[in-house]
């Protein structure tokens, strides 16, 4: 049964301090490989998250659109995933300016 190989995994976007992400992001993409069922999937509104089920290894593109006003250049993650071994966590950090948080 190849059940056993599979796993249950997300993926999301979120903030740290007690701020509502939507004044900032417009849109977050999750791309993945065209295998999967849902390769690509845009949140607008909050939480932005993406949940499947997986085995193996490959990578994921997180692309986070800013608002306008931000005047921010899309960011592009790319996050590998795999199942080998023990289960991990991996983060990354995004620092905004001070200046546009009021």
């Amino acid at each position: 049964n190849g059940l056993e190989n599979k796993h249950k995994w997300f993926a999301f976007v979120e903030f740290d301090d007690k701020i509502d992400p939507e004044l900032f992001i417009k849109t977050v993409t999750f791309e993945l490989d065209e295998t999967f069922p849902m390769a690509k999937v845009v949140r607008r509104k909050s939480p932005y998250e993406y949940s499947c089920v997986g085995w193996g290894e490959f990578e994921i593109l997180i692309v986070i659109e800013w608002q306008e006003w931000t005047n921010k250049p899309e960011t592009e993650l790319i996050h590998h995933i795999s199942f080998a071994g023990d289960i991990s966590e991996s983060k990354f950090y995004l620092v905004l300016n001070r200046e546009l948080i009021r």
